[in-house]
């Protein structure tokens, strides 16, 4: 398993949530997460990384050794994808949406899961929920393309923690990341979106 501080851009939903106060009548959607993308740089940027030993002023005590951090993937092939976001706001349902914006080819999401953030990797059991598009388990986004996932119900209390999980079945470029990522990003081998847990290397 491969643990990244980073966000695959391509993968980088954008979390809808439908306020628990709205009406049927007049019920709106409320963009509540969502971040920029950059190309990719391996190795990351030198304010990612921890100073190196030579530049560490601490006279009293011997420096840390750093914290190792994996090299950017360019590619991904059978692997799902799980990252962790945040609502800013509480809601009964959610929705994803997912953009291609800086691609350079389609790409194919086998499964896409949403459910609520238990701890590390984990997801609060009974939380998981498949998501579709336009009723479909799969979808693939083409260059310069966004998607919009079909809503499920999940309430979701202000500043909730959720887990999203994407299955790549096929070869995917990603080389566009955010760096500055804020949550682990998991990476395992196969369609793991539905485990409870992404499983150790």
């Amino acid at each position: 398993m491969r643990k990244l501080i980073l966000l695959l851009s391509f993968l980088l939903p954008s979390l809808l949530a439908l306020p628990a106060t709205a009406q049927n009548q007049n019920e709106h959607w409320v963009s509540t997460w969502g971040t920029a993308t950059v190309l990719a740089i391996d190795p990351p940027l030198d304010w990612v990384r921890p100073p190196p030993a030579s530049e560490q002023r601490q006279a009293d005590a011997p420096p840390p050794p750093p914290s190792p951090i994996p090299p950017v993937p360019t590619e991904l092939n059978n692997q799902t994808v799980r990252m962790i976001v945040r609502s800013s706001v509480a809601g009964e349902r959610v929705r994803l949406q997912f953009a291609n914006a800086q691609g350079l080819a389609p790409v194919q999401f086998g499964a896409v899961h949403v459910a609520l953030h238990g701890e590390g990797s984990a997801i609060v059991a009974g939380s998981n929920h498949a998501l579709t598009f336009g009723g479909l388990p799969t979808v693939t986004l083409f260059p310069g393309s966004l998607v919009v996932s079909d809503p499920v119900e999940l309430p979701v209390s202000a500043l909730t923690e959720l887990v999203v999980s994407v299955y790549l079945p096929k070869v995917t470029d990603a080389r566009t990341t955010h760096a500055l990522g804020l949550n682990t990003t998991y990476i395992v081998e196969g369609n793991q979106v539905a485990a409870a847990a992404m499983p150790d290397a």
